[in-house]
């Protein structure tokens, strides 16, 4: 059994990493010399933190296809293309994408394009339906 892993799948499987957040100023000297300093606190938020309903229950479930796919009973696909949009994302991290630590098989795009699709195209659906099956 296959699934494509697209961006959205990989936007919520992404590892949180910590962050600085304002923790208070304090004021020194006096009035004459007023000085301030700013604190901070590391914290590391979660990815589906903010996430509710039907969309945080689907986030929930990514860490179980990860565990199908390490055991072999789902191969993961994923291309070029997804590679690009999940670099673009805020606090991708380098290497590409990660799925829980899954194996992700490469793969050719269905159709090759460029930001335009031209020429005659008879069925648009069949380049789709062959990558699925291949």
């Amino acid at each position: 059994m296959r699934a494509f892993v697209d961006t959205m799948i990989l936007k919520w499987a992404r590892k949180a990493r910590q962050r600085l957040r304002p923790l208070r100023r304090e004021y020194f000297g006096n009035a004459d010399r007023p000085m301030s300093v700013d604190l901070f606190e590391l914290y590391t938020p979660g990815t589906t933190d903010r996430l509710m309903g039907e969309v945080r229950r689907e986030a929930d479930l990514l860490p179980r296809i990860a565990e199908l796919a390490a055991t072999g009973k789902l191969e993961l696909l994923c291309n070029i293309e997804v590679t690009v949009e999940y670099m673009q994302l805020r606090d991708s991290t380098g290497g590409g994408p990660h799925f829980f630590g899954a194996p992700i098989t490469w793969s050719e795009a269905p159709l090759v394009y460029s930001r335009s699709i031209t020429g005659p195209v008879t069925d648009a659906g069949k380049p789709q339906s062959d990558w699925g099956q291949s």
